[in-house]
């Protein structure tokens, strides 16, 4: 089980999402933790290499007698360490709990004026998760169901296959609903925790928006819901130990030989490991965690008690190991006999992995990194959050998923007795060989995994890249030019030469439609403006304010090459050029220097004929927008709830009024005057067809009259 990327650290700190800034979370905390959260990337990493190693004990211990796998259980401390995996995975659902929260309870919480409601930070909680999560779940469960090698593998392969994925393909029907870890059996069984998850992720938005946390005494309020969580948790653990059926025994024996032993193996796992009640203890204690964090006087007043975090996370972590070393819970001594059953359903429900201490200890240590409560702490966050886990954590989540599937798939291209060949002689050798492979295995999976699926499925916290957008610019700047250059060709040459090869010339095609430049233009306009403002208003306490800056920035791009083009139009006006520049003039220049003033005002595209540089008209259009439109997104109230419901109904009501008007425009032509394709434009006729298009498309119908 793996908590993803999304919600590691950089989420914690509250790191945006795309363009939408106001869609992304907020920071969780203004006070910067001592030691940082970049060691929760440590952990994960760590998680999930030692969930795999504990998987490769798992299947080790398969392939020795009874005698020598207990002898190193008790004396090897990297056996020890394996067989110890599981409370790997108390850490993780605890991490997951607390990242949960670090995310949600800042942006439930906010009151200020304008503030997502909850049902929306539920809603993008919802997205971000099932974006980050479902992509490469899917895949795995796919790959379970279609790729698992012949029917009859080798005996190493066989036993892999019955460990993890013995339900496949018949129980991956669970996986999609998210329930397998309910069921006896599931496709592949590893997967369980990702359910667990979902399922938490589903209902702790729902619980904490029940608790109205913008209301007064929210705190209160989460603070004695999650106490009953962990007393309600705690009393279904005992209870469901109690109602375990026979056997259910401490220590337990072989149970890669002995039915009884796997009996009661499978009977403790289905009543504390697996169910999603076991494990609220340690999610409630995990949210508890998160909501210490964001509380700045919470986390002032824990700081300065650091050595009381100290003290009772080492505390925890020496009863942990004393547990593990003197009272091991794997592999009895051989013909001793287990617990007294009401000793062993204590231990499964008040010590095991899932009970109220594996969550204390856990969070416990958690806080004691974070907090940098101690020197030992403080140098493991350190360790923790070195660059060389950053690579390992990001593909930890895609490792966990394909680690089982790719230990089968290595087991199947290695030579058939190998590794069991290798434990029985060298048991020690074997198992580093059978782990340290495997993940080699997992890893070499989950590269194209994380590439192909992960990655590109999942919400990005960068920006958008819009440096693509320039060049498109640049593009479409070459074409107006290309397409202004055609126009004056085709006034050169005869009329049937410049019609036969614009029909026959690719290229000359190509720059007759230039036209389409300039809605890439206007396109580009609208996107750019939207991209800039309307996050800005969203989240900005001041929205005139914001407006002012942005009509600065705009006037600041916009007006120096603007008037300096105006300049040069007014003073580069030849007394008696030559015809063709003449013509040129005719057509862009308009009426210079009379209309000089329309371009002052930006006004060309209204009377265009008038004008001193018809060109310029979608510069006027431009402006007349970026004026208007910060107008309209402030009317739309962008600091209130709804604010993009109404905005796309606005949006929507300007697109369809504009299509409205242009038909009202072409339906009040003469169907004389609207044809197309044009004809010879030196001529009356193909002018006035010419002139009645543009007048319904363009802008106003004098604009090219006195131009032919």
């Amino acid at each position: 089980m793996v908590v993803t990327r999304s919600q590691t650290a950089a989420d914690a700190r509250g790191s945006s999402e795309g363009a939408a800034a106001a869609s992304s979370l907020p920071p969780p905390s203004p006070l910067p933790l001592p030691a940082g959260t970049a060691c929760l990337e440590g952990v994960r990493a760590v998680a999930s290499i030692s969930v795999s190693m504990l998987h490769a004990y798992m299947w080790w211990q398969f392939w020795l007698d009874y005698g020598t796998k207990y002898e190193l259980t008790r004396r090897s401390w990297l056996i020890k360490a394996a067989s110890a995996g599981m409370a790997w995975v108390d850490v993780l659902f605890v991490l997951s709990a607390l990242l949960a929260a670090l995310q949600l309870l800042p942006a439930l919480e906010d009151r200020r004026r304008g503030a997502p409601s909850c049902r929306t930070v539920v809603l993008r909680y919802w997205r971000r998760r099932a974006a980050r999560i479902l992509p490469a779940y899917l895949a795995t469960t796919l790959l379970a169901v279609v790729a698992l090698g012949p029917e009859q593998p080798p005996k190493e392969a066989t036993v892999q296959r019955w460990m993890h994925l013995s339900a496949c393909p018949a129980a991956a029907w669970a996986n999609l609903l998210f329930v397998q870890n309910w069921l006896p059996a599931a496709c592949p069984i590893h997967l369980w925790t990702v359910a667990v998850q979902v399922q938490f992720f589903v209902v702790l938005p729902l619980l904490l928006c029940a608790l109205r946390p913008r209301s007064p005494g929210f705190r209160t309020r989460l603070a004695a819901c999650l106490v009953a969580c962990v007393l309600g948790g705690t009393a279904w653990r005992l209870a469901a130990t109690w109602q375990a059926p026979e056997p259910l025994e401490f220590p337990i024996s072989d149970f890669a030989s002995d039915a009884t032993a796997q009996h009661s193996w499978a009977a403790m796992l289905h009543a504390t490991y697996l169910p999603t009640g076991a494990r609220v203890p340690e999610l409630a204690i995990g949210v508890a965690l998160g909501a210490l964090l964001t509380s700045p006087a919470a986390v002032k007043a824990v700081q300065r008690r650091r050595g009381w975090v100290s003290a009772a996370a080492l505390a925890l972590q020496a009863a942990y190991i004393h547990q593990l070393v003197a009272r091991p819970l794997l592999f009895r001594q051989p013909g001793s006999q287990p617990w007294p059953a009401s000793s062993t359903r204590l231990q499964a429900a008040l010590l095991w992995h899932g009970s109220p201490f594996m969550a204390a200890l856990v969070a416990a240590t958690l806080a004691a990194l974070l907090l940098g409560a101690d020197p030992l702490h403080a140098a493991a966050a350190r360790l923790l959050g070195a660059a060389a886990f950053k690579p390992l954590a990001r593909l930890s989540f895609a490792q966990y998923l394909i680690s089982e599937h790719a230990r089968l798939w290595a087991l199947l291209l290695l030579p058939a007795g190998l590794l069991p060949g290798l434990i029985q002689s060298a048991p020690l050798a074997g198992f580093v060989a059978a782990w340290l492979g495997g993940l080699a295995a997992a890893y070499a999976c989950a590269v194209p995994l994380h590439a192909l699926v992960e990655r590109r499925w999942a919400p990005k916290a960068a920006p958008l890249d819009l440096r693509p957008l320039n060049g498109l610019r640049a593009l479409a700047s070459i074409a107006v030019v290309l397409y202004h250059s055609w126009i004056l060709w085709s006034m050169l040459l005869p009329y049937d030469t410049a019609s036969r090869l614009t029909r026959r010339n690719v290229l000359v095609t190509a720059v007759s439609l230039g036209p389409l430049a300039v809605d890439l233009f206007l396109i580009l306009t609208g996107l750019l403006a939207a991209y800039q403002l309307v996050p800005a208003l969203e989240r900005s306490a001041d929205s005139w304010r914001a407006v002012l800056r942005y009509w600065r920035r705009r006037a600041l791009r916009l007006l120096p090459a603007y008037l300096a083009t105006n300049l040069v139009l007014l003073a580069a006006q030849p007394a008696t050029p030559a015809p063709e520049a003449a013509l040129a003039r005719t057509i862009f220049m308009g009426n210079c220097p009379a209309g000089l003033w329309r371009n002052l005002a930006f006004l060309v595209n209204f009377r265009n004929d008038q004008a001193c540089g018809g060109h310029l008209w979608t510069l006027s259009l431009q402006v007349q927008f970026y004026a208007a439109f910060p107008l309209l997104l402030l009317a739309l109230r962008p600091r209130q709830p709804g604010f993009r419901t109404r905005l796309a109904w606005a949006l929507a009501a300007a697109a369809g009024a504009g299509t409205v008007w242009r038909l009202a425009l072409a339906w009040s032509k003469p169907a004389s005057m609207l044809q197309l394709p044009f004809g010879d434009l030196r001529q009356p006729a193909g002018r006035e067809m010419f002139i009645s298009v543009l007048r319904v498309t363009y802008f106003t119908p004098a604009l090219v009259e006195k131009r032919f």
